[in-house]
């Protein structure tokens, strides 16, 4: 076990947080571990992958429960996730694309104009 382990253990047992949820705990330790600017950024990370999970948990106990969706299909919004690594691909292709210029086998769509 990793010594942050016991000592988040350590941290929630002798705080006396029983009947705390699970992200004020969290929020909680950060804040009593960081003492510099980037506490905030810390917390935030922490709220963000929180509700992701609960988006999730939740999204998928409603789809199986309430919509009867057995499988993989469970997952809430599965194709915008299964498409975003294309998405995010090809805009970061799009971007360098745009800052470097076309490549030398690149043929651009418009043609030089002679006046």
């Amino acid at each position: 076990m990793d010594s942050i382990d016991v000592e988040f253990m350590l941290y929630f047992l002798l705080a006396g947080y029983e009947n705390t949820s699970p992200l004020r705990l969290c929020i909680d330790y950060i804040l009593s571990r960081e003492r510099n600017g980037l506490v905030w950024y810390h917390v935030d990370t922490v709220r963000i992958l929180f509700f992701f999970g609960v988006y999730l948990v939740g999204g998928a106990v409603y789809r199986y429960y309430s919509l009867g969706i057995r499988g993989i299909d469970i997952i809430p919004n599965l194709e915008f996730w299964a498409s975003l690594p294309h998405t995010l691909q090809s805009s970061f292709t799009s971007l360098v694309r745009r800052f470097r210029g076309p490549s030398h086998g690149h043929r651009s769509s418009y043609s030089p104009v002679n006046f």
